[in-house]
Formats: structure tokens, C-alpha cells, sequence
């Protein structure tokens, strides 16, 4: 499975996106680096969120999504 962290500002942007994912085999390897690149690509280019409130107030807030990717 792969992790994408991100933060979303008090503002809504998404930024600061990250994805992880466990070590893959040497077969498969290149096919999960190009999945990972579109993944951030697709999470940089995302509209604004609505951002987290704490006391009336927006805040930056950091957001673990994890993504199961099955293969066919």
C-alpha cells in the first residue's frame, strides 16, 4: 500500500505532498515509481480543501490517506 501525507493550509491548498510506499520488487519497482509520481501530480493539482477549525479558527492540518493499489 502506498501513504500519502500531505498538510492542507488554513487556507485549503493542498502542500507539502509526500507518498511512501513499502519496498517493492526489482520486477515491479519502476511501475510503482511512475504510480507514485502521478499520485503527487493528481494531490498537487487537487481544488481547495475545507481546511480544519479549531475554536472558530482555520488551521494547517497534516493528513495521512493510505492508498491500496491491486494489480491485475
Amino acid at each position: 500500500p502506498l501513504t500519502v501525507r500531505f498538510v492542507v493550509t488554513a487556507e485549503g491548498e493542498v502542500r507539502d505532498v509526500r507518498v511512501a510506499s513499502k519496498p517493492t520488487p526489482p520486477d515491479v519497482a519502476d511501475a510503482v515509481s511512475l504510480y507514485v509520481t502521478d499520485v503527487s501530480r493528481a494531490f498537487e493539482k487537487m481544488p481547495r480543501w475545507q481546511p480544519a477549525r479549531i475554536r472558530n479558527q482555520n488551521i494547517a492540518f497534516r493528513y495521512f490517506l493510505p492508498i491500496q493499489v491491486e494489480g491485475q
